[in-house]
């Protein structure tokens, strides 16, 4: 499996779809999408691009560029600022995660944003996070 299989199907699995729902959102068939996630096939950059705009996430990441372990200029804003919420900067802070769920500059924003009734954990984020994705795509 190649490094932009392994994102893809990351991705995917961390916006909460199957291989047959992303397949008719980016208009290939599942078959195709199977073959393109196991490494043995690719999509096309147009194709690519859609994907990466329904994963809420950027082609650079999925491609590779984006490299794993670095920060985005809003999850670096977090990390950085101590006015952040406790479980929020955890959660920007730990990169592995972060990549592994292909956290998108406009869903950092939009966890920042919440206006909670009390702190939350990290892991309270990551149930945000999903839930907030969950939403986008109804």
């Amino acid at each position: 499996m190649t490094d932009t299989a392994a994102r893809l199907k990351s991705a995917r699995v961390a916006a909460g779809l199957t291989q047959k729902e992303l397949a008719e959102r980016i208009g290939v068939q599942q078959s195709h999408l199977s073959h393109v996630e196991s490494g043995g096939r690719s999509l096309s950059m147009d194709t690519l691009r859609l994907a990466a705009r329904v994963l809420g996430t950027s082609v650079a990441y999925l491609i590779g560029e984006a490299g794993q372990g670095s920060l985005g200029s809003v999850q670096q804003a977090l990390v950085a600022d101590d006015a952040v919420p406790g479980g929020l900067q955890q959660f920007a802070h730990d990169s592995a995660l972060a990549d592994a769920l292909a956290v998108a500059e406009h869903e950092w924003l939009a966890l920042q944003s919440l206006e909670l009734p009390k702190p939350i954990t990290k892991d309270g984020y990551v149930q945000l996070l999903i839930t907030l994705r969950a939403i986008r795509a109804t």
